[in-house]
């Protein structure tokens, strides 16, 4: 679900992870005709939503960017009980000790090391690092090269830049935005708030 940049990642790592027989893509908005993507034709998503129902033999992967976006498609997928298994890239690295709850897109070369836990609908990017028993709540971006340092804890809907760094041991509110780059050294209580810099600093109150 979704035709935007991260569509591409998705197709990827399904086609090399070969367990499917049928890989179709919907469009969230209007549909553009003859769309199509790495060779795959996009569908209407409304019209699909309409006929699908539970016992189908279907899965749906969510690639969407924007966390707010993911989790009002992931709350409808939900709520029409499809199935939400999820996605990992077979380059990428996931302890035996790991956890992660549902539909989860866990991208090339990432790494989950050993006893992290990762809730439902995170986007854990290319090259993402999450180390021990680090904790990422539902509905979370960790960009490209971004690291979440052990026994730290991210909250809900948090947005973590490409190659921002939290450090070892911290909390992070739910709704937190860390601009790429960004080196987290301090907890961040006060959800809904943005910091950028090195050390990370807040810029941006309350959305």
């Amino acid at each position: 679900m979704g035709t935007g940049g991260h569509a591409r990642v998705v197709i990827s790592i399904l086609l090399s992870l070969r367990l499917y027989d049928r890989i179709e893509i919907f469009e969230l908005g209007e549909l553009r005709r003859g769309e199509q993507i790495l060779g795959f034709e996009v569908f209407s998503l409304a019209k699909k939503i309409k006929a699908s129902h539970s016992d189908q033999k279907e899965d749906f992967f969510l690639a969407i960017g924007c966390n707010k976006k993911r989790e009002t498609y992931w709350e409808l997928l939900k709520e029409k009980r499809l199935g939400t298994p999820n996605l990992i890239a077979p380059s990428s690295f996931v302890d035996p000790s790991a956890s992660l709850g549902e539909g989860n897109v866990v991208c090339p070369q990432a790494f989950l090391g050993p006893c992290s836990k990762v809730g439902n609908n995170n986007l854990i990017n290319t090259s993402a690092l999450l180390e021990h028993e680090s904790l990422v709540g539902n509905h979370c971006h960790m960009g490209p090269k971004s690291v979440l340092s052990g026994r730290s804890t991210l909250g809900n809907s948090c947005f973590i830049g490409v190659g921002a760094q939290i450090i070892d041991q911290l909390n992070v509110a739910s709704g937190t935005i860390i601009g790429a780059g960004g080196c987290l050294t301090k907890n961040i209580l006060d959800e809904n708030q943005t910091y950028a810099g090195v050390p990370a600093k807040m810029i941006k109150g309350s959305r």
